[in-house]
């Protein structure tokens, strides 16, 4: 049963490795981290979307300290990305699946992670 978890933008881990732990955790859910950080108001646009072998830590305003994003089911999608922004400097969009596709999740933004989750599956098992 989830509990917490708890993601370390840190020297040398990845986007990918973030997304990968988050995705563990919500298989119906995934990260986009970002150039800009306007965050949940605007869906970034492809030029933005930073690639997944990029390092969190060298785009992280923390560089050379870890900074822990700790992640509860109860928190909302903006709260989320908020954490990313305040303590890493990060821009995150979360996306949620349906059916084939990802969406970005912006219009429901004050849903859980939990929320989200349960909608993505439902949506993904038609």
């Amino acid at each position: 049963m989830f509990m917490n978890m708890h993601l370390q933008v840190k020297e040398g881990i990845s986007l990918w490795n973030l997304q990968k732990q988050f995705t563990d955790v919500f298989p119906f859910l995934k990260l986009e981290f970002f150039r800009s950080s306007a965050g949940a108001k605007k869906v970034p646009s492809r030029e933005e979307i930073l690639k997944p072998g990029e390092a969190g830590s060298d785009l992280s305003k923390a560089a050379g300290a870890a900074v822990d994003i700790n992640i509860d089911k109860h928190m909302t999608v903006a709260s989320l990305e908020e954490e990313f922004r305040r303590k890493a400097g990060l821009g995150v969009q979360v996306f949620r699946k349906s059916g084939n596709v990802w969406i970005a999740t912006s219009l429901t933004s004050d849903w859980t992670l939990e929320q989200q989750n349960r909608e993505g599956e439902s949506l993904s098992d038609h």
